[in-house]
């Protein structure tokens, strides 16, 4: 059953954008991965993010040219992300970055100084990755289900990026769209204890903009 899923207005572009989209980077690339993309079209996904790097990209794109071939959506109301060159609504974006350079984003690590200063400027925010993958050492279900995070974000109108090829799971990350945390629910993610998955120390030089961990977060360490 396809889910409607709710979209944000990108300030004056007269676009919008899904609040929860669908990763397609995998290593190595699994056969089954046009199938995976039109079962996710088929659900009501229609943010895609993807990049050159990605082995992904050239499947998905013919994927969404099946996709349109079977008239299983509508090409004015799909989007994918910007780093894909061939996209349907190329638009400029800001995906879990940090102040000064690129990072994660989750509940264990919310980088609240950049969602002050994304508000503040009218910027919108996608975090990609939020919930962690296999072999990753941010976001995992010790603190709170998936559900519940990604939530977290849509509460915030913060756009999120989920990736899982599981069918039941590619469903269970849409069910989040007729229930709502309480205050007191927020109140207590604000209040969870952060970690960082990297200090990023490797990016420290004398002679580069960074000289000290402090300076890369921004003060929050």
């Amino acid at each position: 059953m396809r889910t409607a899923i709710p979209e944000e207005p990108l300030g004056s572009t007269g676009k919008s954008i899904p609040l929860v989209g669908f990763g397609t980077v995998e290593y190595p690339l699994n056969e089954a991965f046009k199938e995976r993309v039109l079962h996710a079209i088929k659900l009501g996904y229609r943010h895609f993010d993807t990049a050159a790097a990605y082995p992904s990209e050239q499947p998905l794109g013919e994927a969404l040219a099946e996709a349109l071939r079977l008239a299983s959506f509508n090409p004015a109301t799909s989007f994918s992300s910007p780093q894909n060159s061939g996209s349907p609504t190329p638009i400029a974006a800001v995906s879990s970055r940090a102040y000064k350079k690129l990072s994660k984003t989750n509940p264990i690590w919310q980088q609240k100084k950049l969602r002050e200063y994304r508000k503040e400027k009218g910027i919108h925010f996608s975090a990609c990755s939020p919930l962690g993958a296999v072999g990753t050492n941010w976001g995992h279900n010790r603190v709170m289900e998936n559900e519940v995070a990604i939530r977290w974000f849509y509460q915030q109108r913060v756009s999120v990026i989920v990736k899982s090829f599981n069918k039941e799971r590619m469903e269970q990350n849409l069910d989040i769209f007729d229930w709502e945390l309480s205050g007191e629910e927020l109140q207590k993610i604000e209040q969870i204890l952060q970690y960082r998955g990297s200090r990023a120390e490797a990016y420290l030089s004398e002679n580069g903009p960074f000289r000290t961990v402090e300076e890369i977060w921004d003060g929050e360490i």
